[in-house]
């Protein structure tokens, strides 16, 4: 799960660069768009294994990964529809 954690992290800052830097290249095909890409697909790697979907948040001021549980546990204000943050 150290692994989940670092790429949010990740994932939370490159959302935090979106809106903090109108420079940054996050459209189709730029530089902080692929890198998104790229830390997207490793979240949904490891969670695939676990059989868990999730959804990505590019709001800073939240968690950038939220899984959902079969269960409809949430630890969000958002509830059952938001999911878990991680």
């Amino acid at each position: 799960m150290d692994k989940l954690l670092r790429l949010e992290a990740s994932l939370r800052n490159l959302a935090a660069q979106r809106c903090n830097d109108p420079n940054a290249d996050f459209e189709d095909g730029g530089k902080e768009a692929r890198r998104v890409q790229k830390l997207v697909a490793q979240v949904t790697t490891i969670l695939d294994c676990y059989v868990l979907s999730w959804t990505h948040n590019m709001d800073p001021r939240g968690s950038a990964v939220y899984i959902h549980f079969p269960d409809g546990a949430f630890n969000t204000i958002g509830g059952r529809e938001t999911g878990w943050g991680v």
